[in-house]
C-alpha cells in the first residue's frame, strides 16, 4: 500500500465525489448515520471546492437530467452541498426536511412505477476551478494520473474504494508508463480534505440504474488533485 498524490480525471473524480459526498448529503442517509455522518464530520475544505446538486438549469443551460418539480410536487431548488469549502446543505424530501428541520430542496423521486418517492441526487456537479491540467501534472514528482475506474463502493463511515481501469505513473512532472490491476481506497474525510487543485475542465456524465429507471442522475466533475491509498487489486 502506498499513499500517493494523484491526479483524477473527470470520469474518475465523479465516482469518488459521489461515493464520498453525494450519498452522504442525501438526508435519509445522513439521518441513518447520525451523529457519525461524514457530512457532519467534515472540517472546512479547500475554498476551491464547490459541489452543487442542480435542479433544472446550470449557468443558464438545461441540466442533463432536469427536475422542475419533484415527485412530491415540490418545486425543485438548487442545493449547495459545499460552497467554497464549507458544508452548507443536505438533499431533502418532505419527511426528512421536517424531521431534521432542513429546507425542502425537491429531491424526492420515484425510482420505479408503484414505489414511493425516495431522496436521490439529480445533477450533482463538482464545479471547475482555475488550475490547468498541465500545471497539475507538473506539480507532482512521484504520483499517479488516474483516468477511469469501475465498481466504486462506499460505506456509511465514509470509507470507499474504486478499481482503476486506466492509470499512469507520474515521474518528475511527466506522464509515464501505464499501471495495471490497481485499486484506490481511503477515508472520505481525508480524501476530501486533501484536495488541493481543481481543474478548469468539466464534463457531465449521465447514469441510469436498473433499480431506479425513472430517476436518472447526472454527475459533473473536473480533474482534481488529491491524496489516496493505491495498491494492487
Amino acid at each position: 500500500m502506498l499513499t500517493k498524490t494523484c491526479i483524477f480525471a473527470p470520469q474518475l473524480s465523479k465516482h469518488l465525489t459521489r461515493s464520498t459526498l453525494g450519498f452522504h448529503a442525501e438526508a435519509d442517509f445522513l439521518s441513518s448515520c447520525f451523529p457519525h455522518s461524514l457530512l457532519l464530520r467534515l472540517p472546512s475544505l479547500s475554498p476551491k471546492i464547490t459541489v452543487i446538486d442542480y435542479a433544472a438549469y446550470v449557468l443558464g443551460q438545461p441540466c442533463p437530467c432536469p427536475v422542475f418539480v419533484d415527485d412530491e410536487n415540490i418545486i425543485a431548488q438548487d442545493a449547495y452541498i459545499v460552497r467554497n469549502g464549507r458544508v452548507e446543505q443536505a438533499l431533502t424530501n418532505r419527511e426528512f426536511a421536517a424531521k431534521l428541520k432542513l429546507p425542502l430542496t425537491g429531491n424526492a423521486r420515484i425510482p420505479r412505477h408503484g414505489e414511493p418517492p425516495q431522496i436521490y441526487m439529480r445533477n450533482m456537479a463538482f464545479m471547475p476551478g482555475e488550475d490547468s491540467f498541465e500545471d497539475m501534472i507538473a506539480s507532482i514528482e512521484d504520483g499517479y494520473y488516474l483516468v477511469d475506474g469501475k465498481d466504486p463502493a462506499g460505506d456509511p463511515s465514509g470509507d470507499f474504494a474504486c478499481r482503476i481501469t486506466e492509470g499512469y505513473r507520474i515521474r518528475n512532472g511527466a506522464i509515464c508508463e501505464p499501471i495495471y490491476d490497481c485499486v484506490v481506497w481511503g477515508c472520505g474525510v481525508k480524501f476530501l480534505t486533501s484536495i488541493s487543485m481543481v481543474g478548469d475542465d468539466f464534463t457531465w456524465f449521465v447514469d441510469t440504474f436498473e433499480d431506479r429507471p425513472l430517476a436518472p442522475q447526472a454527475f459533473g466533475a473536473p480533474t482534481i488533485k488529491a491524496w489516496l491509498n493505491i495498491g494492487q487489486w
